[in-house]
């Protein structure tokens, strides 16, 4: 049930209008006019860091166990998006407002920035090498945690290097292009 409905567009829309009607939040009362205390933070941060690591771990247990319910599976696909996406829209929000403390730091920090750069292109090339990857094996994949470590190790190092390839033969001529059509030059690219 849930490879089938994790195809679906419309099951993501909960966490597209949660960034939708953040994004509104943060345009329309701009950065430092947000007074949040002490005590709403560190609520925010648990409660984020709560939801967060629940819907991620929580599934652990049915890799090694019998499987899910239909309801619980249900229940799980309907809540697990929205609630993630708050977890997230937390995190964004604190640290958009001046209340990140050390995790805006580190999300902040320059090691970041050249992987930022090249995210779009990787995320447009994850599909295509998962199913290149699926569609070329002729025996199931033995499931295991290392297996599973292995190949999430193997796609970042892939998934980065086309990345950056894709990032620097179609998207930064393109950036380029775009700021010599709308008149800013190529003189301040970075």
């Amino acid at each position: 049930m849930g490879d089938y409905l994790d195809t679906k567009p419309h099951t993501r829309i909960a966490t597209y209008l949660i960034g939708m009607c953040l994004a509104y939040i943060l345009i329309k009362y701009e950065e430092g006019r947000f007074k949040v205390n002490m005590k709403i933070s560190i609520t925010g941060w648990l409660l984020s860091t709560f939801l967060g690591f629940t819907i991620v771990y929580c599934t652990y247990g049915t890799y090694h166990e019998p499987e899910w319910s239909q309801a619980l599976t249900v229940f799980y696909l309907t809540v697990s998006r929205f609630t993630f996406g708050l977890a997230i829209a937390w995190v964004i929000f604190a640290c958009a407002t001046g209340h990140g403390g050390l995790v805006n730091t580190f999300l902040s920090w320059n090691f970041w920035l050249p992987l930022s750069r090249m995210s779009f292109c990787t995320y447009l090339v994850f599909p295509l090498m998962m199913a290149f990857w699926l569609l070329n094996n002729h025996v199931q994949p033995y499931v295991s945690d290392f297996n599973f470590m292995y190949l999430f190790i193997a796609y970042m190092g892939i998934g980065y290097l086309m990345g950056f390839t894709f990032a620097l033969i179609v998207e930064r001529p393109f950036m380029q292009l775009e700021r010599l059509m709308f008149g800013k030059g190529l003189e301040q690219s970075s």
